[in-house]
């Protein structure tokens, strides 16, 4: 039962309805329940772990407070179960990873092995939930927040399954003050549930499952391809995995907003980033954040120097590509990424200040893009060979022939059928961009909030019309719940 399924939109409505039918002191208890059940549904093993993870973390925050009031150390206690979470976390997705290094190892000293790997189950949610869990024991060690006191309150937050699959990962500070408040009825939130839900499903329906099709069909015949055919792969794919995340994180947030929970933006337009480091002030918000706070400004940030700065910023980086999976290319892409923050150029207030020319911004936007799609070619890459093969095709057999331009077109089914597609991908992620930029950088940036509040009115109905009309209703899930 995911976002994109009918069985959820049934869920909801049931949960909705619910969850208004009761008191507003007893809804958080309404929302515990319905979290357990649809982590349940995903997978009742997987759950079980996840209960476990609640209890203990739970009584742990108490224990470290407790501790802490008594004058006591709790260095030990709060180290101990980070690194049980993290073992746990590592054995569920990077077992197999690890067994791989090993038996490269083995084969370069010739030493005789068997070529089985472990398989282990994909265990849904649980990078969300330790990174949640890491951030609550870390808090209230440093004092900024309170041990919690009510297990539902806090199951809620670590389980809360608006967030379970892929985010955001919302902060305990933020959270759990409103779960232990009455949830009551909110007319702005439901304005802005309505916004963000309509964006999402039509990101997530309209565009990027439009453009899996063409991705993927580029992706399994490489070696058949044109430079201007895996240029456009390319590109889609990064339109493909920015509406796909950021849609799964609008409707994540919007569905929370029904609900009476406020929770912080995860995306801001960041395919409209001048530069390599605004570029990760705006792409995966949360996340971005929690490595900051946590691996970061916890090995010293940039306070020691400049060798010290880009040691930790290699090393978050690298922390960053570990996370996303277990594979070689990942850990490359975090490389890649961390390589070019080192070489990114801070930029000073005053530059802030003063707005470039629309020319010079589209000029750096356009930079931006193109370096951060060469690093989602590493990311989507089965492995380096096909990687470096599309790096090869795009830079070595690029064409803008007739027959190249046709072939291009037509790669979703092979004959003019492929034209709708095509254009129908290709206008909808220009007109993502071209909406993003006015209210980024254009008129509807400082418009007032009547012609915000029309203009909204209009994209809503075109949300909607562009999911019935273009939108591909398969099972092909979020890309970031593999995370």
């Amino acid at each position: 039962m995911t976002f994109d399924t009918i069985s959820f939109l049934l869920f909801m409505a049931v949960m909705l309805f619910i969850f208004y039918l009761i008191p507003a002191v007893h809804r958080k208890y309404v929302l515990f329940l319905g979290s357990v059940i649809f982590y349940i549904s995903l997978d009742w093993k997987v759950f079980c772990l996840a209960l476990g993870t609640v209890i203990v973390t739970f009584l742990s925050g108490r224990r470290i407070e407790r501790q802490i009031e008594q004058g006591k150390s709790a260095k030990i206690l709060l180290i101990g179960v980070i690194v049980i979470l993290f073992v746990i976390l590592g054995i569920a997705k990077y077992l197999n990873f690890f067994s791989e290094i090993v038996y490269i190892v083995l084969d370069f000293f010739r030493v005789n092995h068997s070529s089985k790997v472990f398989e282990l189950l994909a265990m849904i949610g649980i990078s969300y939930y330790t990174l949640k869990a890491v951030s609550y024991l870390v808090e209230i060690y440093q004092g900024k927040i309170k041990a919690e006191k009510s297990l539902v309150s806090y199951g809620t937050y670590l389980l809360f399954f608006p967030q379970i699959i892929a985010g955001p990962i919302a902060t305990p500070d933020s959270f759990l003050p409103q779960i232990n408040q009455p949830l009551i009825y909110k007319e702005e939130n439901i304005k802005k549930a309505i916004v963000l839900i309509a964006t999402g499903y039509m990101k997530k329906l309209a565009i990027a499952n439009v453009a899996a099709g063409y991705v993927n069909s580029v992706y399994a015949a490489i070696e058949s391809r044109n430079g201007l055919t895996c240029l456009f792969g390319a590109i889609l794919y990064s339109m493909q995995i920015y509406c796909d995340f950021s849609g799964y994180s609008d409707i994540s947030i919007g569905v929370s907003a029904l609900f009476g929970i406020e929770v912080k933006s995860n995306f801001n337009c960041p395919y409209l980033s001048v530069s390599i480091k605004d570029f990760w002030r705006r792409w995966h918000i949360s996340l971005s954040s929690w490595l900051r706070n946590y691996v970061y400004i916890s090995c010293g940030g940039s306070k020691k120097g400049g060798l010290a700065k880009i040691r930790n910023t290699m090393l978050t980086f690298f922390v960053s590509g570990l996370w996303h999976g277990a594979d070689f290319t990942f850990v490359f892409w975090g490389i890649y990424h961390g390589i070019l923050n080192c070489f990114c150029k801070k930029v000073k207030k005053q530059e802030k200040k003063s707005s470039p020319k629309a020319w010079v911004r589209l000029g750096k936007i356009g930079v931006t893009f193109l370096c951060v799609t060469a690093g989602w070619i590493f990311f989507r890459a089965d492995n380096f060979g096909q990687a470096f093969q599309m790096l090869e095709k795009i830079c070595m057999e690029m064409s803008f022939s007739e027959d190249a331009i046709l072939q291009t077109i037509l790669v979703f089914t092979g004959d003019i059928m492929s034209l709708g597609y095509f254009v129908s991908v290709v206008g909808m992620s220009i007109l993502l961009m071209v909406r993003e930029y006015c209210y980024t950088y254009g008129k509807l940036a400082d418009a007032t909030e009547k012609r915000k509040e029309k203009e909204t009115i209009i994209w809503i109905a075109f949300c909607v019309f562009a999911i019935i009309c273009l939108g591909n209703f398969g099972t092909s899930g979020f890309i970031y719940a593999n995370f």
